[in-house]
């Protein structure tokens, strides 16, 4: 990872660039994901618990940013009518939104009035309360319906959704139902969180905790397999997930019982494009140091070099048969061995 600190860590990741000091450089994955057709979806790039970067892609590719199930209610939930403006009040605020004169045209050399723009027409969209019906989390919803299924795959009481809404598996609900309605291009998913232990805490609570998450991976990749699109075809056989951390915790116990930040870590990639089942590169057995391997066979090679989040996402992108010229400066290497033929 080239890094112990968490803030570079994670951007380093979410970007597949190293950030400027703290900064991250770039636009997160999941925005270069978006940006392919953010007029399509209604919330093209969702972002769940985590962070999210824009450098110069379209505005409507931004991420809606939300903590969790609570934030996504406020943000969708439809306005009181009441507070609603009149047909004719209604008119003459979409033409002041879209009145292009020149003062217009000079503040958006700046990309200002189309950032404000995307902004305001997903208000429209989201104070309408058309999407929230497909987050509308109810108590016993009727057997078959969609959020009914949701709550089975992701091991969600019916009775009392509410109170699990806001855990990983949670998170990983709304992810599908986001995913499986048509409304999103992307989601980027905080799924475990507490996980920094440093003391003897470690044994017991990082058990529980990345137990949580990776049951939420599974449980998400098992529903996309199972969910037919309109097409009759799942909606695996078109998606990509990759799932990473900051970085790794060190192979050894610490004099405190505990683990603490290690430089070589470990990344899932699966989906549309990728080969699956099997591990590519290896630590050494002395030191856990990381070896170099061939990128092509993923077989130790002290010819060859490490694997990188550039690599990761290069990989990932191609497998989708998207470009990876976002990180076309950090010279990434295709992890062919990860790609279907």
């Amino acid at each position: 990872m080239g890094t112990l600190d968490h803030a570079v860590g994670k951007r380093y990741f979410l970007t597949g660039k190293f950030p400027r000091g703290l900064s991250a450089s770039g636009s997160s994955m999941s925005t270069w994901w978006a940006n392919e057709n953010p007029g399509l979806f209604t919330i093209p790039n969702l972002v769940i618990r985590t962070e999210m970067y824009n450098e110069g892609l379209d505005p409507r590719a931004s991420g809606l940013r939300i903590q969790g199930y609570e934030d996504l209610s406020t943000v969708l939930k439809p306005l009181n009518p009441d507070l609603e403006p009149r047909a004719e009040l209604a008119k003459a605020l979409a033409e002041v939104q879209y009145s292009q004169g020149c003062l217009e045209k000079q503040l958006d050399v700046t990309t200002r009035v189309t950032a404000h723009r995307a902004s305001f027409e997903k208000a429209l969209a989201f104070g309408g309360g058309s999407v929230w019906e497909y987050f509308n989390f109810k108590r016993n919803p009727a057997p078959g319906s969609s959020v009914a299924n949701v709550y089975e795959a992701f091991g969600i009481n019916p009775g009392n959704p509410f109170s699990q809404l806001g855990s990983s598996g949670g998170r990983a609900a709304i992810a599908a139902q986001a995913l499986t309605n048509g409304l999103t291009q992307a989601v980027s998913v905080g799924v475990a969180g507490g996980l920094d232990t440093h003391g003897d805490e470690w044994a017991a609570d990082q058990v529980s905790r990345q137990r949580e998450g990776w049951t939420a991976i599974a449980n998400f990749i098992k529903y996309m397999k199972n969910t037919l699109d309109p097409n009759g075809k799942p909606y695996w056989d078109r998606m990509s997930i990759v799932a990473s951390s900051d970085f790794a915790r060190t192979p050894r116990i610490n004099t405190r019982g505990g683990r603490d930040h290690f430089l070589y870590s470990g990344v899932l990639i699966a989906g549309a494009g990728i080969k699956g089942n099997q591990v590519v590169g290896q630590t050494r057995n002395i030191d856990y140091h990381g070896e170099p391997i061939d990128h092509s066979t993923g077989k130790p090679d002290e010819m060859g070099a490490h694997i990188r989040p550039p690599d990761v996402h290069a990989t990932l992108l191609e497998g989708a048969g998207l470009s990876y010229k976002n990180v076309s400066n950090q010279s990434p290497v295709l992890m062919q061995t990860a790609l279907k033929s």
